[in-house]
């Protein structure tokens, strides 16, 4: 069972609420005045005061029938159960409107029960639904708006996620997370490669139990080139390329890194690759 929106939770919505109950059961019995076989012709005795009597009592008992609501809170009822709180509150204003016809007309208070019901009903119907129908709208665009930032968040997200490697041990074990731009290579080291990063400032060397071959498909995935048979590195953190001779040199930004030699096969990718960075 549905738990009823939180607009219902807060003072303002019933004050709308409680507004517009009020007007529009004054325009309602001024301009249409229902009569469901009872005489209303005396509504308009004793210089109009009856209508307006009518309106503060239907507002009165709405207003104390809300205060216990909010009081009650922390209850957080369920649609059927504010229904039926509704239901209780629509009888309890025709009672007490009943109550004040029998006294002034010195009638029996069954006696025009019915006529108050019925006019009550059509007072009552159309603030009541246009009153749920207007939460209901706005639950909806709530909900739409919570939706749209989820999406947004998960994108970012997705987007961070992509940013980030994550290296596997030949067992296909997840092993390490690094952010890309902390990444300077990946260097073969027999049956271990050695994740070169940069950690707040000091570089580290991560060994995992894998092959070249084994990272290939990660370093390649997030941009990583291959510079040599024993090398990936990052070309965001590519300071100079240098050709000494007929061998060419990668010198990182960190000056503590070796330079990295780049085979004559991979040369012109670097050097693309290198140029291309903003």
């Amino acid at each position: 069972m549905r738990k009823i929106p939180q607009q219902f939770y807060t003072i303002k919505t019933h004050i709308y609420f409680i507004v517009l109950l009020t007007v529009f059961a004054i325009l309602f019995a001024v301009l249409y005045a229902p009569s469901y076989g009872y005489d209303t012709s005396s509504w308009n005795d004793h210089n109009g005061l009856i209508i307006p009597i009518l309106a503060a009592i239907v507002m009165t008992v709405t207003i104390v029938s809300r205060t216990i609501f909010l009081f009650c809170r922390g209850s957080n009822l369920h649609e059927r159960e504010f229904i039926a709180w509704q239901v209780l509150e629509w009888l309890a204003s025709c009672l007490f409107c009943d109550l004040f016809f029998c006294l002034y007309t010195h009638r029996g208070f069954f006696e025009i029960l019915l006529p108050v019901l019925l006019i009550g009903l059509s007072v009552a119907i159309y603030p009541y639904l246009t009153f749920w129908i207007c939460i209901k709208l706005q639950e909806r665009n709530e909900q739409l708006n919570e939706a749209r930032q989820t999406i947004a968040k998960l994108k970012e997200t997705a987007t961070h996620v992509e940013e980030v490697v994550q290296f596997y041990d030949e067992k296909n074990n997840a092993k390490l997370m690094v952010d890309l731009n902390a990444v300077y290579s990946v260097e073969s080291a027999g049956n271990y490669v050695n994740i070169v990063y940069d950690d707040n400032g000091k570089l580290q060397r991560y060994s995992l139990r894998n092959s070249m071959k084994g990272v290939e498909a990660t370093c390649e995935k997030h941009g990583l080139i291959r510079c040599h048979r024993s090398y990936y590195i990052n070309p965001r953190k590519i300071k100079i390329l240098r050709k000494d001779g007929s061998t060419t040199f990668a010198e990182m930004q960190r000056t503590e890194l070796s330079h990295i030699p780049v085979s004559p096969t991979y040369a012109a990718e670097v050097a693309h690759a290198f140029s291309s960075i903003k």
